[in-house]
């Protein structure tokens, strides 16, 4: 019964959330690897029969939805820097930066006192773990390994919310850490033991609770697009036209319709793969050229193939075949209005 919920458990989430895979994998090395010490062929054989039944569940999702992932530039240029590097070189610096993202996700910041304190208990737990209970430890962390494996392939990138797996596995750690030092200290005196822990613990988590608080009162904007749509609509002639880079189009679409933007003549960026993004602004900056009055608004500006900034290159573009007459700037949008007919 307990072989058919894991494998149940195990083919769902595999559909439903992508990184399972690397959390499936660890169990399922654990309990092969645990089975062949202990000689017990009959149980593994049912986990290698598990481990088939995943299998093709994950060939499946590939064929469905992940071989499209894995084949377009665009993602693949856009998280490269996400990528484990193989020349030695860059190794050592990605590692790092790469660690400090995922105590920055777990953290929701990074003081160097708190980096160093939660590496501590990591470290101190990880050591803890692997004598206390060896299947745990490897349950725990062989995502880590696999994840990084599957990052030097160039299969998965490693920042960000991408990191979000293993932050739960990374406070198991911290906690494990935190038992063993209470435990040593409790050796020498319990009251001491427990107020050293309970320091430990509100200097650990009394920042991230007091920044989430303060975020939740006051959500950060680091890409607000409203007021950009706000003066463009105060601004805008009827016959002007407005036109939207790809990347702003969600959040324009949405908003469009509170301040007018929705009537008139508004043209809309497409989404391609890499280099094809920006043929397709020079192909619709082409086409716009004669107009007098066209607005340019940029958000989540992304551009495969332009040199330095995205937006600053669109930009300097721009001034080549047109004359800026006005722009509005706010927290991570902006709106250039541009005669096309100098």
């Amino acid at each position: 019964a307990d072989f058919l919920l894991l494998g149940a458990i195990g083919f769902v989430a595999i559909w439903t959330s992508h990184p399972s895979v690397f959390i499936l994998a660890g169990i399922g090395m654990m309990l092969v690897m645990d089975y062949l010490i202990k000689k017990a062929y009959a149980p593994l054989a049912r986990i290698l029969g598990l481990g088939f039944l995943w299998i093709f569940a994950l060939g499946a999702d590939y064929f469905v939805s992940l071989r499209y992932l894995t084949a377009n530039g665009f993602l693949q240029s856009y998280w490269r820097h996400a990528f484990m590097p193989l020349q030695l070189p860059k190794l050592a610096n990605w590692l790092n930066e790469t660690y400090l993202s995922l105590l920055k996700t777990t953290l929701g910041f990074d003081p160097r006192f708190l980096i160093i304190t939660c590496s501590i208990l990591a470290l101190i737990g990880i050591v803890r773990l692997v004598f206390r209970n060896r299947n745990i430890a490897m349950i725990i962390l062989l995502p880590f390994g696999l994840a990084l494996i599957a990052s030097a392939l160039q299969k998965y990138p490693l920042t960000d919310r991408f990191m979000l797996f293993l932050v739960p596995l990374f406070i198991l750690l911290m906690t494990e850490g935190l038992g063993q030092i209470y435990l040593s200290a409790r050796k020498l005196n319990r009251p001491i033991a427990v107020m050293l822990v309970g320091c430990i613990t509100l200097l650990t988590l009394w920042m991230p609770m007091n920044s989430g608080f303060q975020k939740f009162i006051t959500p950060p904007m680091d890409n607000d697009i409203k007021p950009v749509l706000r003066y463009v609509a105060q601004n805008r002639n009827p016959n002007d036209i407005v036109y939207v880079y790809h990347t702003a189009r969600p959040a324009f679409a949405y908003y469009a319709a509170s301040y007018g933007l929705d009537t008139g003549k508004v043209i809309t960026g497409t989404d391609f793969n890499g280099m094809l993004t920006l043929q397709e602004f020079y192909s619709a900056a082409e086409q716009l050229k004669g107009n007098s009055k066209v607005w340019f608004i940029f958000s989540f500006v992304d551009c495969v193939g332009c040199e330095g900034h995205g937006e600053e290159y669109f930009i300097q573009y721009l001034d080549q075949i047109g004359r800026q007459e006005n722009s509005f700037h706010a927290q991570g949008a902006d709106a250039y209005l541009y005669d096309l007919n100098p």
